[in-house]
């Protein structure tokens, strides 16, 4: 709570307690008198209204120090010097009353006569009209203080820079201003808190005769300084009396401010640009704006429209490619599907090639069997060749330590050995013509008929038909690609191995292995058919 503290008289020693009924009172009325000001003059009917608890507790809301009682609470080691001049600049605050922001810490700068007051040459828009607000725009630029906007109030006008107003409907305002439209003459230590840092400033505010001190508008981080700031700008203006309030009475006085300040007041305190929007100045940016518009518009018109040509070029050219693809692959269809007959030798190529050196391979020695023996074709790179695989079985006079020359006894089961042997003779692949192959029903006539004549079992099976898909188009391959194994084949066929080379010449027939288990023959092979 706040007591309000006297003005000593050093004539009689006597104390005089007289209670400060508002902050707002005007000059020339009690609570305003000193240097400067004229006689107290009897309170209004507004106050002799006021019952004795409502002045009691308007008493106890603000405390008010004279001027030796100031100087008794400032210590000694927060004087400041007390030169004239404005005080090294401070970054802008913000506080944050009733939903709307108050700033601090402008730079004020004194008026000229020629200048006048901006508040009266501003319009609703904040455009303004004649020499003074150009004047005091010339002046901030000439300051080197960069600022983008201006506050006026009597005599003094302050500069700030800010990157953009909030977007909430309530502008800010600056303190400093309102608080001189409100109390022209005064001086007044608050304790407010940044809305940003959340830290306590105690913000030092004089004015005198509706004009703000230039050395006003300043927060202190401590109590102690900003009541010796205000000792020195007490005796620099005159002033007898200061207003020192709490963080609460502070907000609360401020509040009562915002609430009895009409909208032309608060208007006058908003900050406005520098430069003002003048007739000319709209139309230029109007006519900026219209050409930028048109650069704009046409840029995307002619954006569009090559991006449209480009689209049609690659259209053109990618359908230009797929009809070269598609040409292609009609062309030439085994460089781009899986030819199966071209990738191993003819039947009886292989039959040539690989029987007459297996009925030729001994079938023991040195205690060992021969229990297995496959003759099959390899490619290496453009080479294609023939291997025979043997498989031996130890007899039991048989050592394991002399297996047959070059084989190689199995890990897992050490009485059998592998031994691989390659032949000698070239294999080439399969070259039929893709016109001199059969359909599928007359291969597998021929197949079945062969099987049939010679008891032999046939499995003939055919896979998926290949295709290639050349943008939404999709090719099949020309022909069927299957495997082909014939099974049970006896020794008299094998040992006649020319006339069974004869029955299968088939075109699109290719052998890849010819294997014998110890009891029977077996062909496997792959086979290839038109659709």
């Amino acid at each position: 709570m706040c007591e309000p503290l006297s003005r000593e008289r050093d004539a009689d020693h006597e104390t005089e307690y007289e209670t400060r009924s508002s902050l707002y009172a005007a000059p020339g009325t009690k609570g305003h008198e000193g240097k400067g000001h004229e006689g107290r003059q009897p309170a209004g009917p507004e106050e002799s209204r006021l019952s004795p608890e409502e002045r009691q507790q308007e008493e106890r809301s603000r405390r008010v120090l004279s001027r030796e009682a100031l100087s008794r609470e400032a210590p000694a080691q927060a004087q400041i010097p007390r030169a004239r001049r404005v005080p090294a600049r401070q970054p802008l605050a913000r506080v944050r009353v009733q939903g709307r922001d108050l700033l601090l810490h402008l730079v004020w700068q004194a008026g000229t006569d020629e200048d006048g007051d901006l508040d009266a040459l501003l319009d609703e828009t904040g455009t303004g009209a004649g020499a003074g607000r150009a004047a005091q725009a010339a002046r901030a630029r000439a300051s080197g203080i960069p600022c983008n906007r201006l506050v006026s109030s009597r005599g003094r006008f302050g500069m700030l820079h800010l990157s953009a107003l909030p977007s909430r409907p309530l502008r800010p305002l600056s303190l400093a201003a309102l608080l001189a439209r409100v109390q022209p003459t005064g001086l007044a230590v608050l304790a407010l808190r940044d809305a940003d840092t959340r830290c306590l400033h105690y913000w030092v505010w004089a004015a005198r005769r509706g004009c703000l001190s230039a050395r006003a508008d300043r927060s202190f981080a401590s109590q102690d300084e900003a009541l010796a700031f205000a000792s020195s700008l007490q005796e620099s203006l005159g002033l007898d009396e200061a207003l020192v309030c709490s963080e609460q009475e502070s907000l609360a006085l401020v509040a009562d401010m915002l609430d009895s300040a009409d909208r032309e007041v608060l208007r006058s305190c908003q900050p406005v640009p520098l430069e003002p929007l003048s007739l000319s100045r709209i139309l230029a940016m109007g006519t900026g704006l219209v050409l930028a518009l048109g650069l704009l518009l046409g840029g995307s018109t002619l954006w569009e429209w090559w991006q449209n040509r480009e689209a049609f070029h690659l259209r053109s050219q990618s359908r230009s490619e797929l009809v070269r693809q598609k040409r292609e692959v009609l062309a030439h269809p085994e460089q781009h599907f899986v030819a199966a007959w071209a990738k191993a030798p003819a039947a009886a190529d292989l039959v040539r090639g690989v029987l007459p050196a297996m009925l030729d391979f001994p079938m023991a020695g040195n205690g060992w069997a021969l229990v297995e023996l496959t003759g099959r074709h390899t490619s290496s790179g453009a080479q294609s060749g023939a291997l025979l695989d043997a498989r031996w079985h130890a007899l039991p006079q048989a050592s394991l330590l002399h297996p047959p020359a070059g084989a190689v006894l199995e890990r897992k089961n050490p009485e059998y050995a592998q031994q691989s042997l390659p032949l000698s003779v070239p294999l080439p692949l399969n070259a039929t013509p893709l016109s001199r192959l059969p359909d599928r029903d007359e291969l597998q006539q021929q197949l079945s008929e062969l099987s049939r004549r010679f008891g032999l079992r046939l499995r003939l099976a055919f896979k998926k038909v290949e295709t290639l898909t050349i943008g939404e188009e999709t090719i099949a391959a020309p022909w069927i690609n299957g495997t082909l194994t014939l099974d049970h084949l006896a020794d008299y066929m094998v040992s006649d191995w020319p006339a069974l080379a004869s029955a299968l010449d088939l075109p699109g027939v290719s052998l890849t292995a010819i294997a014998w288990d110890g009891r029977s023959w077996t062909c496997t092979g792959q086979v290839s058919v038109r659709r």
